[in-house]
Order: C-alpha cells, then structure tokens, then sequence
C-alpha cells in the first residue's frame, strides 16, 4: 500500500480515500446488469475490512481479527453502551454487512442493538439524534416486523441482523438504509440524512448485553437477493 496526501491505492487501480483514526473509504462506481446486478470486472479490495482499537469505545474488546466485538461484563460495565466503527467505509454502489448473536445476556431489558453508520466525525455509539450517524434500532423494527416468530424475542443466539447500504444513484431505493434479519426485509428503508449525503459512511454498531460477529464478507452467512447488492469486502 503506497499513500500520498490522505489517498491510498490498494492494488489493482482500487481507489481509496483515508479518514479519521486510519480509516479507508472506498468508492465504487458500478454498471448495471440485466438483473441489477452491479457489473464490475475490478480486483475486489485487499484490505481486510473490521474494526479497530481505536475504533471501539474503552468497553469492548475486539477479537476474531477484528470480527468479533466483546463488551466488558464485570460490576457497572454491563450496563453501559459499547460502540464500534469499521475501518472502511462507503461513498457509492450499494452493499450490505452482517451481525451475529453469539451469546446475549438472559435480562431482556439489559439488550440493545443498533446497526447503521457513521461519518469520519460521527459519533463512537450510534443514536438517534445525532446528525452524523443514522441508526437502525433491530429490538424496535422485530418488535414492528414480521420476522419476530410467536413468542420468541428479537435477540436469540444465531440471529443474523444484515444492514444494506445503497448509495446507487439509480437505484429506486438511493440513498438508504435497510435492515434484514435471517434473510427477510424488516421494515421500511430509512432515507439518510442530507448531512451524510456524499460523505464516506462507515458501518457502526452500538450494542449491550450481548456479544457479536460482524461478518463483512466475501462470503454471507444469510445470502439476501442479489438486489441488495454485494457484501462490504466485495467492493472494488
């Protein structure tokens, strides 16, 4: 990897523009097939995508390579919020990433878990009132959906939470967020925000009471319909 003045070039012509803490946006520009699937013969990006130190609130620690995100359990901690960002984020096309439930704490009150993303300057923990983040609540929309199952709660272990990100402009659904949870759309898309609009926008997940691996590809755990575009590690 060679940078000059805040750009990286990975490889094969990939282009890639650094943000805060060492983070890497990536910028994909891509065709329309037939079906539209994005058409697009470049070398996929190298750099592992997960989550770093430096990227993380002091409660969580991160394993797995940086796919695994652990929050410290012992007195007061487990009550407090943890936050992660990834190290890539997007500008264009339309990709999605994946959460996993390994194992979540039995108070179902203690619970939370909020998918979405953030800019370069957004902040470490997702919420709802912040202008540089857009947060996707998954307890909320289950609770609203149809894929909460009769008498089973939003957070049991093995639960797969996929967030897709479109940024094609020619999509019908541009400029928004979407959630699924085990293959199937829960809810509405969520329109970004016009602050966000243009900026590199990277995966961010607040969570308590649980720990979790993010899956940003090659391969799914939970495959959505090519519609939804690629996974993350997928990008050119």
């Amino acid at each position: 990897m060679s940078t000059a003045e805040g750009v990286a070039a990975v490889g094969g012509g990939q282009d890639i523009e650094a943000g805060r803490c060492g983070d890497l946006a990536i910028e994909e520009e891509a065709e329309k097939g037939q079906r539209g699937v994005a058409v697009d013969d470049r070398p996929r990006l190298t750099h592992r995508v997960g989550f770093r130190e430096e990227g993380t609130t002091p409660n969580v620690l991160v394993t797995g390579c940086g796919s695994l995100l652990m929050p410290l359990q012992e007195g007061g901690f487990r009550q407090l919020l943890g936050g992660a960002r990834a190290d890539v984020g997007l500008k264009a096309g339309k990709h999605y990433f994946e959460v996993a439930l390994v194992s979540a704490s039995e108070d179902f009150g203690l619970q939370v878990l909020r998918l979405g993303l953030a800019s370069a300057r957004g902040p470490m923990i997702l919420s709802d009132g912040d202008v540089d983040c857009l947060a996707l609540d998954c307890k909320a929309c289950l609770q609203r959906g149809q894929a909460r199952r009769e008498g089973a709660r939003p957070f049991e272990c093995g639960r797969v939470f996929a967030v897709v990100v479109d940024l094609d402009p020619g999509s019908p659904q541009s400029n928004t967020l979407s959630l699924f949870c085990d293959g199937e759309s829960v809810g509405e898309a969520l329109p970004l925000p016009g602050r966000l609009l243009g900026q590199a926008l990277f995966p961010a997940i607040a969570f308590r009471g649980m720990a979790l691996r993010v899956n940003f590809g090659p391969e799914a755990l939970k495959p959505l319909p090519p519609a939804c575009g690629r996974m993350l590690q997928q990008a050119a």
